[in-house]
This record gives C-alpha cells, sequence and structure tokens, in this order.
C-alpha cells in the first residue's frame, strides 16, 4: 500500500545522495539518508500509526513475529546511536531509495546539488513507510522520496567550513559564479563601407564635346562664310 509522511524540522546524518552505496557485500547499492528527529516531532507519531497500518494491509490480524518494524532508533537508549551526543533526545531514521533522490532548495521548485546536503544541515523531507515480505525477510521500511534543505547546521562529521580557513588573497580578481564564462574581448566597431546610389536605367548619357584639331600644315582653310548685306547698306 505504502504510506507517505511528510517530515519537517530533521537534521541530516550520513548522506549519500551523490552516489549509491552498499551497507554490506552483496547487497544492492541505494542512495540513502538518515534523519536526526527530536522527540516529540509529530511525524514520529505518524511513522508509527503507519507501521502498524501497513502491517496490518498485508498480514492482517497475523503478523509475523519476525517482521520488522521500520527503521527508527531511540538515539538515548539504542547502544548503536547513543554514544553520539547529537542523537540524544532525539530518534534516528534511516531511509533509503534505489532511485536518485531529488534534492530541491528553500523556495521548493529549483533542484539543488545532492551534494549540497551533508550531515548537520537541516532539512525536510517525505519517505514512504511500505511493507515488504521477501521470504524470511518480512517488515516494514522506509522509501526515501525527496528532500528539502533548509539551512545550514554545524556539521556532524567534523569537516570544517573551507570559507572560515582561508583569508582573501590581496590584489586577486573577483571571483565568477560557476557556470558563468567571462565575457570575451568585443573588436572596435568597422564603420560599413558607403552605400552606393542605385544606376537610374532610363538616364541618358551626357553629350560629349569633340576636342579641338589643328588642320594639318599646308592644307587651305576655307574662310569664314560671310553674311550678306542688305541693299543699300554701304560696306565697311
Amino acid at each position: 500500500m505504502g504510506t507517505r509522511i511528510k517530515i519537517v524540522g530533521a537534521r541530516a546524518s550520513y548522506p549519500h545522495l551523490v552516489n549509491p552505496r552498499a551497507v554490506q557485500a552483496g547487497d544492492t547499492p541505494k542512495y540513502g539518508c538518515a534523519f536526526i528527529l527530536q522527540k516529540g516531532n509529530p511525524a514520529i507519531a505518524e511513522i508509527l500509526q503507519a507501521d502498524a497500518a501497513e502491517k496490518g494491509a498485508r498480514w492482517g490480524a497475523n503478523v509475523p513475529p519476525t517482521a520488522k518494524s521500520v527503521p527508527m532508533y531511540d538515539g538515548d537508549m539504542n547502544p548503536k546511536y547513543n554514544t553520539i551526543p547529537d542523537n540524544h533526545g532525539a530518534m534516528i531514521l534511516n531511509c533509503s531509495s534505489k532511485d536518485a533522490v531529488p534534492i530541491i532548495d528553500t523556495t521548493g521548485s529549483t533542484p539543488m546539488d545532492p551534494a549540497s546536503i551533508y550531515a548537520g544541515c537541516y532539512v525536510n523531507a517525505f519517505v514512504d513507510v511500505y511493507s515488504y515480505d521477501a521470504g524470511m525477510s518480512k517488515g516494514c521500511a522506509f522509501g526515501l522520496v525527496a528532500i528539502q534543505f533548509v539551512q545550514n547546521g554545524d556539521r556532524l562529521d567534523g569537516r570544517p567550513d573551507a570559507t572560515t580557513l582561508f583569508d582573501a588573497i590581496e590584489g586577486a580578481p573577483a571571483p565568477i559564479a560557476p557556470g558563468i564564462q567571462p565575457a570575451a574581448p568585443q573588436a572596435a566597431p568597422v564603420a560599413p563601407d558607403p552605400v552606393q546610389p542605385a544606376a537610374n536605367p532610363y538616364a541618358q548619357p551626357a553629350p560629349v564635346t569633340p576636342a579641338y584639331q589643328a588642320p594639318p600644315v599646308g592644307v587651305p582653310v576655307a574662310p569664314a562664310p560671310v553674311a550678306p548685306q542688305p541693299a543699300g547698306v554701304p560696306p565697311f
């Protein structure tokens, strides 16, 4: 059947969300994360109710005595977890998935790099409580559906925050955000060639005046014509 539960205000622990991992030799590699949930968180009661409902839906009143409950452990009582101070006063949930787990940022809509979930950050999550019956192995387990990053927290794995280790390098250029390439230098603009007016197909060629040529030497030149004089006008 499967019961989906929303977990709010948990702390991530032992995340392996980038690559799947086999817990023991021969196991199917899975993605996973443990959640540290403070006692009194309403999700704990919802998980216990879902565990009982899933067992009842599969086996009715004849739940096998060997059927395991969901992997949720008391951080104060369980000897595997109570040696870690951060687990005190909390329940620890071990969740896994065969498929890669979506990681969402605080907006609820933008995906994040799975590596951004580290041991100690605060998260919300959706998990499925489901029953299984694989011969000798029976019970209920958590299926990890999705994780939402909420805020940073003190790391539980002892790794320091790198931003607290280094000083700024004097004279270094400003950092460029990942995925953004620096702009290439732009060449100086080149003025376009002047546009020549289109030829007029109807234009007539201009008349050409022939060049003056002197007559050859020795060739008689005809006298200029003399205009006739009117009758009765004495000549000059």
